[in-house]
């Protein structure tokens, strides 16, 4: 080999290690809004992934929904000085200042599941919240129109704890149930865990006994309100919508007939994605400032299909 074709090479090499030792030294930092949940159990996987395919450390912070835990989270990360944030607030605001530091001391900050700060203030990876509602809300209509006659009662269990998380989903079910003449809500309760979404669905079913729909906005309220209708006896008299699948929920797909319809979203996917965008922009390179993951709509028609590609839903 010619001196200059080894110099060549050794260059290359040279190159070659630097970019590797670069990004061994990149560390990120990440939070879950609630670790106890499938669903954030499944975007730590995907986050986890990333930084795998990537070589980087990862740090992850469950900061269990509470905005003074994330801000602390925040600010820890910062005296770290690592170089990227994924971020899965609790609202819109509350760790949107400790962010806005983070951002000037020169970290890559990527906002996941809920916006942050000002609209487009920071990357965001994730869905629609008030799609998922309202897609739930057509399926519900479907229901109610091909099988009801027109005419249903309708309970919704909702959360204000998450801001547009929450609200969103149940703003977009309840605004298709009220364009529906013959469709009276006639109950709404707030639960954020499994335990307490069952208790007050028994209250709602206690009170509604002729209730036709629930709708649950996360994964928590629907394992809860499928088990209090079960405990009822109400599972062929009413349909349960709600938004993730969970292998519970699957279990019920396959052994019950109270389920109307899931709007489920990928939570590996986001979690993936959300970090790849840290990393990413840590390494200088331009990310989307907007990235939706698709959201699909489960029901037992195509539910054989749907656990063939997500098998982390069978129980």
């Amino acid at each position: 080999m010619s001196k200059k074709r080894l110099l060549v090479v050794l260059l290359a090499v040279a190159v070659m290690s630097a970019g590797i030792s670069a990004q061994a030294k990149i560390t990120i930092g990440a939070t879950l809004m609630d670790a106890k949940t499938n669903w954030f159990q499944w975007v730590r996987a995907g986050m986890e992934s990333a930084a795998k395919k990537y070589g980087v450390e990862l740090t992850i912070i469950n900061t269990n929904g509470d905005p003074s835990t994330e801000i602390s989270t925040v600010e820890n990360f910062v005296q770290r000085k690592v170089n990227g944030i994924a971020v899965g607030a609790a609202s819109q605001t509350a760790s949107a200042a400790a962010l806005t530091k983070a951002a000037a001391a020169g970290i890559k900050v990527v906002a996941y599941n809920s916006l942050v700060g000002k609209e487009g203030q920071f990357p965001f990876v994730g869905v629609d919240n008030r799609q998922l509602g309202a897609l739930n809300g057509q399926e519900a209509k479907r229901y109610i129109t091909e099988k009801l006659g027109g005419k249903a009662k309708v309970g919704v269990v909702y959360s204000p704890k998450y801001g547009a998380i929450s609200l969103g989903r149940s703003d977009g079910f309840e605004e298709v149930m009220k364009a529906m003449p013959g469709v009276k809500i006639v109950a709404r309760q707030i639960a954020e865990d499994q335990t307490l979404a069952e208790n007050v669905t028994t209250n709602m079913l206690t009170a509604n006994p002729d209730m036709d729909i629930i709708f649950c906005w996360n994964e928590s309220s629907f394992e809860g309100a499928l088990s209090a209708v079960k405990t009822a006896g109400k599972t062929k008299q009413l349909k349960v919508f709600g938004v993730d699948m969970s292998p519970k929920v699957t279990q019920a797909f396959q052994s019950e007939e109270d389920i109307g319809g899931v709007v489920t979203q990928e939570p590996v996917n986001i979690g993936y994605t959300a970090v790849e965008n840290a990393i990413l922009a840590a390494q200088g390179k331009k990310i989307a400032m907007d990235t939706r993951v698709p959201v699909v709509l489960v029901t037992n028609a195509n539910l054989a299909e749907f656990l063939k590609a997500h098998p982390y839903y069978v129980p």
